[in-house]
């Protein structure tokens, strides 16, 4: 493995893991009343262009480390929709 991937799969680890937090902190408090999920919203959109283009250029570090990431802010957003649909009744 070439030193070039090794840095991409770091820092694609290390951006993958920073929602992690968040997803923690929604699913232990359930609520989102501090969480713009229209960040996340955005956020999925650009991991989805990212992934595209890793497969454009076949760098594998960027695709699973979007993958990953998107999966995790769609659970973000799944989250988030359905406590602030259950906190409105």
């Amino acid at each position: 493995m070439k030193e070039s991937e090794i840095i991409g799969y770091i820092g694609g680890f290390l951006t993958t893991i920073c929602s992690v937090p968040q997803l923690i902190v929604i699913y232990r408090t359930k609520s989102v009343d501090n969480v713009s999920l229209e960040m996340f919203c955005v956020l999925l959109l650009g991991q989805f262009f990212w992934t595209t283009y890793g497969v454009m250029v076949e760098d594998t570090s960027v695709v699973v480390a979007n993958v990953v990431s998107g999966l995790i802010t769609t659970s973000i957003l799944i989250l988030g929709t359905y406590y602030k649909m259950v906190g409105k009744n």
